[in-house]
């Protein structure tokens, strides 16, 4: 082969090669880019926040109630475009935002419905979802109209502010009460002088308690939780009445007889809750070791505080470690079990609920 012919070759092949550059830079400038479902629910709730503050008199006005504004009104005001212009499939989806007055703000909720292809979901529907009601063995129980894991339970882990989190029932109003999974400092339940003991043995009065102020302090100071998660918060009354020794009924019947002050956006684990965790059949009052048996809370660092008070007199608190439930004064020093309840209305993004793989909220 000569060189001329040889030359000609080589252009050609690298004409051939620019054509197809030039080709698939034109395909990419004229392919129209579509959103994530994610985004476009970004997208519903600046829309929906305009509308709203436009029209304040339509957002929920008491606590906990719901007001809700369609696509089609979003589209009607010129607050968002038509689903097709950010989706491929968008003619076949629909959406809203759900408002609910939650404590002194508002929390804006996206639901998206594409069929198959992607629905948004609450996250206790998800749990509901991925975990069937059953009556014996490790799971999901359906006890006095709330559903609570018990046994040694691996997929119930969420994650917040990078931590994860212990789901330990969906709770009769579909709130998701948490647990925290992750070590903490020790602390003082209370170290307060007390009359009956004449010591400053602390006080077991969770409403005037040290451990209450030192927790709060850490929710408010954003140590435990996002900003973005702390608005997902549910203020709840802390179930405070003690449990004696023999006592068999559930945390509904025993501590949740006497109850907190206020609402509050955090506490502490209470005794029922640990009792009830265990799937034993051995396990009924805080004597029986063997609540430490088939229980998911029984491989967490040791030893914790309750918010429970004690039987002896007044300066003793429910502590649990690995033998069990006991007894201690309130000026020693503990770990904590931090205890926050997520609204019904926290939507799923992701995840199994496995400890590597946790369920994560949007």
């Amino acid at each position: 082969m000569d060189k001329k012919t040889l030359w000609w070759i080589i252009g050609g092949l690298g004409g051939i090669i620019l054509l197809i550059i030039i080709l698939s830079l034109l395909s990419r400038l004229t392919t129209k880019t579509y959103n994530t479902y994610t985004e476009v629910e970004a997208k519903l709730v600046e829309a929906a926040k305009k509308y709203y503050a436009t029209n304040p008199n339509y957002l929920p006005t008491e606590k906990n109630k719901t007001s809700e504004v369609t696509l089609s009104t979003l589209i009607e005001k010129e607050y968002i475009k038509p689903l097709n212009k950010y989706l491929r499939y968008g003619d076949s989806c629909d959406a809203k935002v759900v408002v609910t007055k939650v404590n002194a703000s508002y929390d804006y909720l996206p639901y998206l419905n594409c069929g198959e292809k992607y629905t948004s979901i609450e996250l206790y529907k998800k749990v509901l979802e991925d975990n069937t009601i059953v009556t014996k063995g490790v799971g999901l129980y359906n006890i006095e109209n709330e559903k609570i894991f018990r046994g040694e339970v691996k997929n119930n882990y969420v994650l917040l502010n990078k931590q994860n989190w212990r789901i330990l029932r969906i709770d009769k109003n579909q709130n998701l009460v948490l647990m925290s999974e992750f070590r903490t400092d020790t602390t003082e339940w209370d170290n307060r002088y007390n009359l009956e003991t004449d010591s400053d043995d602390g006080i077991n009065d969770y409403n005037v308690s040290r451990i209450k102020e030192y927790i709060e302090k850490k929710y408010y100071d954003g140590e435990l939780l996002t900003d973005y998660e702390k608005s997902k918060v549910v203020f709840t009354n802390a179930c405070l009445a003690t449990r004696s020794k023999t006592e068999m009924g559930s945390m509904n019947q025993v501590e949740c007889s006497k109850l907190s002050d206020e609402e509050l956006p955090i506490r502490l684990l209470t005794v029922g809750e640990y009792l009830i965790s265990s799937i034993d059949p051995n396990c009924k009052t805080t004597e029986d070791r063997g609540c430490t048996n088939y229980n998911y809370m029984h491989d967490l660092p040791q030893s914790f505080w309750t918010i429970t008070k004690g039987q002896k007199n007044s300066a003793y608190v429910y502590n649990i470690n690995t033998s069990g439930v006991y007894e201690t004064r309130a000026n020693n020093s503990k770990q904590l079990r931090y205890v926050v309840s997520l609204g019904k209305n926290t939507m799923y993004s992701s995840g199994s609920g496995l400890y590597d793989d946790p369920y994560i909220i949007k």
